[in-house]
């Protein structure tokens, strides 16, 4: 599981104790990575809009309150190229016109 954006982390450790393997990245590093790793996880620095994933390599992407932060139509196109076939995509959306 991809947390894309994954800010302080909330999302992926509820799925980490769901029993979920997650990869979690945000453009703004330092933002989360202390609360990340008093949680246990590890997050990465990495721009939406240019994922550094291979491929189909990801069974579900969640992406909460991204779009208001980064080019829509590149970051839906990178979710869209790492996101295996038939993959889910949670996701949600302060702005009418994202995601």
């Amino acid at each position: 599981m991809l947390g894309l954006g994954c800010g302080t982390g909330d999302v992926s450790r509820v799925l980490r104790g769901c029993g979920e393997t997650v990869v979690s990245l945000d453009l703004r590093f330092e933002s989360c990575a202390d609360a990340m790793a008093q949680a246990g996880l590890s997050p990465a620095q990495a721009d939406a809009v240019r994922l550094p994933l291979a491929r189909a390599s990801f069974a579900m992407v969640v992406s909460l309150e991204l779009s208001e932060h980064v080019d829509d139509q590149a970051a839906v196109g990178e979710i869209a190229r790492v996101l295996a076939p038939a993959g889910r995509l949670p996701s949600s959306a302060g702005r009418h016109n994202a995601l």
